[in-house]
Formats: C-alpha cells, sequence, structure tokens
C-alpha cells in the first residue's frame, strides 16, 4: 500500500497547521492542546503546508484591501 508512518508528534504538527489553516482563533487551538504560551503551539507545532505562489497570493490579497 506504500502508506507513510507517521509519528504522533508529526500527527499533531499536521492537526494543529490545519486548525489554524482553517483560521481557528490561535489561543482557541492553544487551550485545547493545552500549551501555556501561543508561541509554544506556534514556535514548535505550526507549520507552513501552502505553496509559495499560494502564500505570495494570498500576502498580495490582503494588502489589496
Amino acid at each position: 500500500m506504500n502508506i507513510n508512518c507517521k509519528s504522533t508528534h508529526k500527527v499533531r504538527k499536521s492537526y494543529i497547521s490545519a486548525l489554524l489553516d482553517a483560521g481557528i482563533n490561535i489561543n482557541e487551538v492553544r487551550k485545547q492542546e493545552g500549551h501555556e504560551d501561543e508561541r509554544t503551539t506556534l514556535h514548535n507545532y505550526c507549520f507552513n503546508r501552502r505553496e509559495r505562489l499560494e502564500n505570495e497570493a494570498d500576502m498580495e490579497k490582503a494588502l489589496a484591501g
């Protein structure tokens, strides 16, 4: 089946990143994960899952308004 195994840490990172990508407030995600400080959530569990061109388009759209 060629299924890649992922550690629970990687699954947790994917889950947190998906919540943040969906626009869930960082404080809600932080509380759910049991982190005292949002920096823990952002620095250790969040990663960019989008392509460079998608990021650039989003930045241009945000600045156009």
